[in-house]
């Protein structure tokens, strides 16, 4: 019996272990993509302010739009099942980022297309092109959230 208690003890522990670590993962996952997030946030400044009339530099703009870019191939990346709001602590991720996972994917896709639009505009120094091309990637960023840091939307959960 004491060999049973032993075996059983130990099996609990390894199990409560492995959660643990599978829940330091989702963890990770979460801080990565906020931290992305964050810098895709940075790299929208450069087009704002082209946008409000208070930049004319577009090689920025087009830095900004190429960083947007790469960092959504990753974004998408670091939403794994089991980071939604109530799963982990501090994410607004919604559960429909996994139950609508063609459309997550496809708005993701879309910002992606947006973005190369805006690069390409940027690049050539079309600042016209760049405008309508900005206003179409500030449209696909809402297909998934508001673009109010407390904002919810599609994917996100709004602060309360």
């Amino acid at each position: 019996m004491k060999k049973f208690v032993l075996a059983f003890t130990i099996g609990t522990v390894l199990l409560a272990g492995n959660e643990t670590v599978a829940q330091s993962d989702l963890m990770q996952s979460y801080t990565e993509r906020r931290q992305l997030m964050f810098d895709m946030q940075a790299a929208l400044w450069p087009m704002f302010e082209i946008k409000n009339g208070e930049s004319a530099k577009l090689s920025e703009a087009a830095e900004g739009a190429r960083a947007l870019s790469e960092a959504l191939s990753k974004a998408v990346t670091l939403f794994p099942a089991g980071t939604a709001k109530g799963e982990i602590p501090y994410t607004r991720a919604k559960p429909e980022i996994w139950s609508d996972a063609a459309g997550f994917e496809a708005a993701a896709e879309a910002l992606k297309v947006a973005a190369a639009s805006v690069q390409q505009a940027a690049d050539a120094g079309d600042s016209e092109a760049f405008n309508v091309r900005f206003a179409a990637l500030i449209e696909a960023c809402t297909g998934c959230h508001d673009l109010k840091p407390s904002g919810g939307g599609k994917y996100r959960h709004p602060l309360h």
